[in-house]
């Protein structure tokens, strides 16, 4: 099968100098599921009968820049133009212990989509837009249709982030359920999500949550007893309205609502150290765990920011605290305003006898009377307030 392509030049490039130095090269992966499906490309990678040591001497000839990002594995990055594209040799697994793999280099095509973990991330393309799919993956993504490479319980021996993986797609692609079988595999190898690293967990959770469909995913991942690996924890989905989640896209606020349902008080420190989130993420979450409810959202403005308030409107209306109307009308006040700035500053209060640590107390006082106005009360009539309380 042969498709119109939308390819940029620097990848055409690439493939060009491979192909003048004795090498083929095919686009592979998620780019090329992501062209059929139509959409926006983020990483092209690319798969080259070269070995990695032929591939870094065509482009160096070439003036090109590379980085090892993982030669034990046959895998290079190539800068061109400033953008980063990967170039991985064909390759095979000789060994697989569910987290590593140890891979031998090969010049068959088939081989190496073999060792990918679904179908329709095992297809390739190449810059003439001939589609080379050897295990039915085009007719996989066309029917919305996650179907593993190969028998599944196998397949995620060799790596058990493929069960994330599974629901990943699940919410991002998938129109039908996942198999019995898959589901079968997931549940029965669930316990080595263990041996993952945190980081490999936060990527692909990160991704899931970030999909529109997320809700309804995690709910098919709490019923095979995933979730309770993965968060420590067990979501009620009681007071969730799946249709309204579908709205947040973003996978802070969703990750958020998640924890601020759980069936008991959870541990966000086990979060952080179990998924190495960062400190900002971490903050933002503890904040978004704190707010309740909202009933001015120019108040949250000025306590939250833009960014806070947004994910926590976002969060409240699936909690079914917002109604769809104040759901748009919140918004728009926050689409329509910036955000206030508190209009004291410590040095404003020294002249009026303030010191040390009683300036911070005052601040926090008056900030507070500040915000309760919805931020209307000016400098002026908070230093006198600031004036009158010093008088008693």
């Amino acid at each position: 099968m042969k498709v119109e392509t939308s390819w940029t030049e620097d990848p055409k490039t690439l493939v060009q100098i491979i192909r003048n130095n004795g090498g083929e090269a095919r686009f592979v992966g998620g780019c090329v599921r992501d062209q059929l499906l139509g959409r926006k490309i983020s990483d092209i990678d690319l798969a080259t009968t070269l070995k990695p040591e032929e591939t870094i001497r065509a482009l160096k000839t070439n003036g090109l820049v590379t980085i090892p990002t993982g030669l034990k594995h046959g895998t290079l990055t190539v800068l061109i133009n400033s953008r980063p594209i990967e170039i991985t040799t064909l390759r095979q697994d000789l060994h697989c212990d569910g987290r590593h793999a140890t891979v031998s280099f090969t010049d068959n095509w088939k081989n190496d989509a073999q060792r990918r973990d679904f179908t329709f991330n095992a297809m390739y393309m190449d810059i003439e837009g001939n589609i080379h799919d050897y295990f039915s993956g085009l007719e996989d993504l066309r029917n919305r249709r996650l179907k593993f490479v190969g028998e599944p319980h196998q397949r995620i021996k060799e790596d058990y982030l493929r069960i994330l993986r599974a629901f990943r797609f699940q919410a991002s692609i998938c129109e039908t359920p996942l198999s019995e079988e898959i589901l079968h595999a997931c549940t029965k190898h669930r316990k080595n999500i263990s041996s993952l690293s945190g980081e490999r967990i936060q990527g692909e959770m990160f991704k899931l949550l970030s999909y529109t469909d997320f809700l309804s995913t995690v709910f098919t991942m709490q019923e095979a007893k995933i979730i309770d690996e993965v968060l420590s924890a067990k979501v009620s989905f009681s007071r969730l309205d799946c249709e309204k989640s579908r709205l947040i896209q973003d996978h802070i606020a969703a990750l958020a609502l998640l924890i601020r349902n759980t069936e008991s008080r959870y541990n966000l420190e086990w979060l952080y150290s179990r998924w190495k989130i960062s400190k900002k993420v971490y903050q933002a979450i503890s904040i978004l765990l704190e707010e309740k409810e909202m009933h001015c959202p120019k108040k949250t403005l000025a306590k939250l920011g833009n960014e806070l308030t947004r994910k926590l409107i976002k969060i409240l209306h699936t909690e079914n605290k917002l109604t769809s109307m104040q759901h748009n009308d919140f918004m728009s006040v926050i689409n329509n305003s910036e955000t206030p700035i508190f209009p004291i500053m410590g040095r404003d209060l020294i002249p009026l006898g303030y010191t040390g640590p009683e300036i911070g107390k005052k601040l926090k006082q008056l900030e507070y009377l500040w915000r309760e106005s919805s931020c209307t009360l000016s400098k002026d009539a908070l230093l006198l307030m600031a004036i009158k309380k010093q008088a008693n």
